[in-house]
């Protein structure tokens, strides 16, 4: 993409997975005057949050810039209650980070 040389712009890469879903997003990258931005895959920059996804196209996994991990797993409990099965699904979110 050739940026504008009178303006300022602030670009966002995002890449995607085969089935369409965000699968990395670049933090907000200014783009100084003059400059040419060329495609550049979001991978390569080191301030990105990524994501995975489970078999049914739910987001699993989150990985912020600041290196937060959160996981978005889906758990099945289940129980009998006067012989009767119970079961619910429910989501679990972790946040892990560095300290």
């Amino acid at each position: 993409m050739k940026v504008d040389a009178t303006k300022k712009d602030v670009v966002v890469v995002t890449d995607y997975n085969a089935l369409g879903q965000a699968a990395c997003v670049s933090v907000p990258l200014d783009v100084t005057i003059g400059n040419t931005f060329y495609s550049t895959k979001c991978s390569s920059f080191s301030a990105k949050t990524t994501m995975t996804y489970d078999a049914l196209g739910r987001v699993d996994k989150t990985k912020t810039p600041d290196g937060y991990e959160t996981d978005h797993s889906v758990y099945m409990m289940s129980w009998t209650v006067n012989g009767f099965p119970r079961c619910w699904l429910t989501k679990s979110l972790m946040r892990r980070g560095m300290w």
